[in-house]
């Protein structure tokens, strides 16, 4: 309510002839009037503070900060306060909440929220609020634990989420590279960030696959004689794994991939089922000149400079090397050393214990132990049935 003089009073000083306009005018308040802390100073006959605001034209309402408050008296010397309130909307580490405040800048506005001096804003400090408020993002600091390769290391940051704090970091990863919490995640102070690096490597090998040997029986060939049809290839196949290494440890294998480079082709020895015309050759071939009761199998016989025919030991080897005719020697093939036969001979040697016979070809010299006069690779020995024995005495005649 305004102040008013009482009329009796006013025309009692009138009739007293001591007061005029000047002196009711004298009867004026002097305010100071600070408004967002522009003043001003004026004299008033508003009876509030309210009063005062609206001759002035400012509008105000609940939100705004007025001292003291609209209901007071205006009395003698009067100083008056009105700071408008502003909205300020701020969001911190992600999380967005609109707030009312007075503050004409964002520093005193972040103070009153006790948003640490170090934290990081999308906005100067010193930048003014505005009637119309303002829009705000702050990234606080954080202390985090980072683990990178099997090292551990504390980092402060103001970054939101994994991403920007391994970067702030200086931690690289790459796609293949397990990162927890995933990489887009917020952060939170005191929390914890594994990066393991992931390597994957691919390694080729090739593996080789023996071949089998199969017998076909024949009756274009006498018992006891055996002839190569086919002959067996070893298979070779290329393998491609891939390899996961996790901070340079082995963690998993997988085959990649499967390719054929040489195709396996399985050996295939005839075997005669005729039957022999004659038996004389194993006659011709246990002649020994003398008594058989007297005979001593650990020497060789009949073994005359022309080689054709004989009886003596036989044993057999599967070293890889090289024969004395050149050839790489292959424990798969019918072949045989003899000290003195030529190469490339074609002999027919007999298991005397057993009865099967096999033909090799002499592309090797040897053996050289007395009482052995043939030295017959594994296949040949296994088809005679010695390899269980590893020597055995044997017939042999050159065909």
């Amino acid at each position: 309510m305004r102040k008013v003089v009482p009329a009796v009073v006013v025309a009692g000083l009138i009739a007293a002839g001591g007061l005029g306009y000047g002196g009711y005018a004298a009867a004026a308040d002097d305010v100071n009037l600070s408004v967002d802390g522009q003043s001003s100073r004026f004299s008033t006959h508003a009876g509030t503070v309210a009063d005062v605001l609206r001759d002035k034209g400012i509008a105000v309402n609940d939100r705004d900060d007025v001292q003291p408050s609209l209901s007071a008296e205006v009395a003698g010397d009067t100083t008056i306060t009105v700071n408008f309130a502003r909205q300020l909307t701020i969001t911190v580490d992600g999380k967005k909440d609109a707030y009312w405040t007075t503050a004409r800048s964002v520093e005193e506005a972040l103070q009153e929220m006790n948003i640490p001096a170090n934290a990081r804003l999308s906005t100067s400090r010193s930048a003014t609020i505005s009637r119309d408020g303002i829009a705000i993002k702050v990234e606080t600091s954080k202390t985090i634990t980072i683990i990178a390769g099997g090292k551990t290391k504390k980092f402060t940051t103001t970054a939101r989420t994994v991403a920007d704090t391994l970067k702030q970091a200086k931690v690289g990863y790459d796609k293949d590279d397990q990162v927890s919490p995933k990489p887009s995640a917020a952060i939170v102070d005191k929390g914890k960030i594994v990066v393991k690096a992931v390597d994957v490597k691919n390694k080729s090998k090739k593996i080789e696959h023996e071949y089998k040997t199969i017998e076909r029986k024949t009756k274009s060939l006498e018992k006891g004689e055996t002839k190569i049809d086919t002959e067996g290839i070893t298979g070779v196949t290329e393998e491609v794994w891939e390899y996961t290494y996790v901070d340079g440890k082995q963690t998993g294998k997988r085959l990649v991939s499967t390719k054929v480079i040489k195709k396996k082709r399985d050996k295939v020895v005839l075997v005669g089922t005729k039957e022999p015309k004659n038996s004389d050759d194993n006659n011709d071939d246990d002649s020994s000149g003398g008594d058989s009761g007297d005979s001593n199998d650990d020497e060789p016989k009949n073994d005359d400079a022309s080689g054709q025919s004989g009886s003596c030991k036989a044993s057999y080897y599967w070293q890889g090397q090289m024969t004395a005719n050149g050839e790489q020697f292959n424990t798969n093939d019918f072949t045989a050393a003899h000290k003195s036969l030529p190469f490339n001979s074609r002999v027919k040697v007999t298991n005397k214990n057993n009865g099967k016979s096999t033909v090799v070809r002499i592309n090797d010299r040897g053996p050289y132990i007395s009482g052995r006069c043939l030295d017959l690779s594994r296949a040949a020995m296994e088809a005679i049935g010695g390899t269980g024995a590893g020597v055995v005495s044997v017939t042999y005649k050159v065909l």
